[in-house]
């Protein structure tokens, strides 16, 4: 898979995480304090939802939209991505190492994992396949992640608006949206 098969879902989460950096400002504007970590990512993901809904390039899987997850489908390939958090990917990965080995019973899926990272230059993603535990919902990588990209803040085409000294600093105002806590249900 190359960067440009995933520029769609990117462009996706970068809007995304701008209008979160919109939501922190105001919301720190209107209580005198930034909004908890957790708020941001699921101000995020929320965003990036409706931003799946609008597109015609994805449709949004319904199954976890309540639980906060981002799994979509690509209405021209068929593939379905499942997002998470380069944070829950390592967190996950190491405890399925422990209680799940690649050898106990899995089956591998066609969803494939793409693994978000926000940084002060902009989005990496990167891509993992999947696999489940007989009996349980829960996707996990079956393997490491590869690395696919880096999408900046700014669009090239915009590039001047980003020397402008009055653009606020995006990352500052929302970090890199990564949490613990984000997998730890069941479901997804």
């Amino acid at each position: 898979m190359n960067a440009a098969q995933l520029t769609p879902l990117a462009d996706i989460l970068v809007q995304s995480y701008n209008e979160t950096a919109v939501y922190s400002r105001q919301f720190t504007a209107d209580y005198g304090q930034p909004p908890t970590a957790i708020a941001k990512v699921q101000h995020l993901l929320a965003i990036a939802q409706s931003f799946v809904n609008k597109s015609d390039h994805y449709q949004l899987c319904p199954d976890y939209t309540e639980l906060g997850k981002l799994q979509v489908v690509d209405r021209e390939t068929g593939r379905t991505f499942l997002v998470r958090s380069n944070t829950a990917f390592g967190i996950e990965d190491a405890r399925q190492q422990i209680l799940f080995p690649a050898e106990l019973a899995a089956l591998a899926t066609p969803i494939i994992m793409v693994i978000r990272r926000f940084h002060a230059a902009g989005l990496d993603l990167s891509i993992a396949g999947t696999r489940q535990q007989s009996g349980r919902q829960r996707l996990v990588a079956s393997g490491p992640a590869t690395f696919v990209g880096t999408w900046p803040y700014v669009p090239i085409d915009d590039i001047e608006s980003a020397f402008d000294q009055g653009t606020p600093d995006v990352f500052k105002e929302v970090g890199p949206a990564d949490e613990e806590a984000e997998d730890s249900g069941e479901v997804g």
